[in-house]
C-alpha cells in the first residue's frame, strides 16, 4: 500500500483487478492491469502541527517531532483519549464534509502530552478506517511504503503501524510525487523499463516501523469506540 503523508494524508492499495467500494475511490492506475482503491483524510501532519500551536499559546516555533516523541514515551493513558480528526470535515471513508472533530475522555488529570498523544492516535485511526474498508475487497495491502515530511516523523509512523497492523518503510528520498511521474514518463517511452525496479534504485529508506503485538488488542478496542462516536 502507499501512503503519503503530508498538511493531509492519502493512502491507496494497488490491486490486479478492476474493483470499486461505494465509500473509496478507485481509479485505473497508469501501469497497466493495476487498479488504485483508497482515499484521503484531511488531517495528515496538520493535525499535529494544530495541537502543536495549540499547546505553545499560538508559537510556530515548535519542534512537532520532539513533542511526538515525548507523548510516545508517556504510554499510561494511550488509548484512552479518542481523538476525532475532523478537523476541516473528513473525505474517505466517511466523505462528510460537514463533520467536525472532537475529543472523548479527557479529565482534570489529561496532559497535553495526552493531548498530542491522542491526535497522533485519532489521525492513524483515519488511515486503519480507510483500510478496513479496502480488505472488504480483496484482504488489502501487507506493508505500507510512506512518503513526505510527516513520514520522516518515526512517533507518528510508530502510531501508524500500531493502529494499521502493518508494517511500514517511509522513503527518504525527497523525490516525491515527481519522480514518481518521471520514472512512469520513462516507461511510457520505453517498453523495456520496469517501473517496479526502477522505483527500487531510486529509493532510499529513512525509518521503518513494525506493528507492537502489546498495542493491538487495546487499540482495537479504542479503534471501535472511534467509530462508534462518528456514527453517534
Amino acid at each position: 500500500g502507499i501512503l503519503s503523508l503530508g498538511t493531509a494524508g492519502t493512502i491507496y492499495t494497488p490491486f490486479q483487478t478492476a474493483v470499486t467500494h461505494p465509500r473509496l475511490l478507485s481509479f485505473p492506475h497508469v501501469l497497466r492491469q493495476q487498479t488504485l482503491v483508497g482515499g484521503s483524510t484531511v488531517c495528515g501532519g496538520s493535525g499535529l502541527e494544530w495541537v502543536a500551536r495549540l499547546l505553545s499559546g499560538n508559537s510556530n516555533d515548535v519542534d512537532v517531532e520532539a513533542l511526538c516523541q515525548s507523548a510516545s514515551e508517556n504510554t499510561s493513558r494511550r488509548g484512552k483519549i479518542i481523538f476525532l480528526p475532523y478537523l476541516s470535515g473528513e473525505l474517505q471513508p466517511s466523505n462528510d464534509g460537514g463533520a467536525r472533530g472532537g475529543c472523548c475522555g479527557i479529565d482534570f488529570s489529561t496532559s497535553s502530552l495526552d493531548m498530542v498523544s491522542a491526535v497522533m492516535q485519532g489521525t492513524a485511526f483515519a488511515f486503519a478506517h480507510n483500510l478496513e474498508m479496502t480488505r472488504q475487497l480483496a484482504g488489502g495491502p501487507t506493508a505500507l511504503v510512506a512518503t513526505g515530511r510527516p513520514a520522516r516523523n518515526q512517533a507518528f509512523l510508530q502510531v501508524i503501524s500500531d493502529s494499521t497492523g502493518l508494517p511500514i518503510r517511509a522513503l527518504a528520498s525527497s523525490g516525491g510525487a515527481a519522480l514518481g511521474a518521471a520514472i512512469l514518463a520513462a516507461t511510457g517511452l520505453d517498453p523495456q523499463c520496469n517501473a517496479a525496479a526502477m522505483a527500487q534504485r531510486h529509493s532510499t529508506t529513512a525509518c521503518e516501523c513494525s506493528p507492537r503485538d502489546e498495542w493491538r488488542e487495546e487499540l482495537g478496542a479504542s479503534f471501535l469506540i472511534y467509530k462508534e462516536l462518528y456514527s453517534r
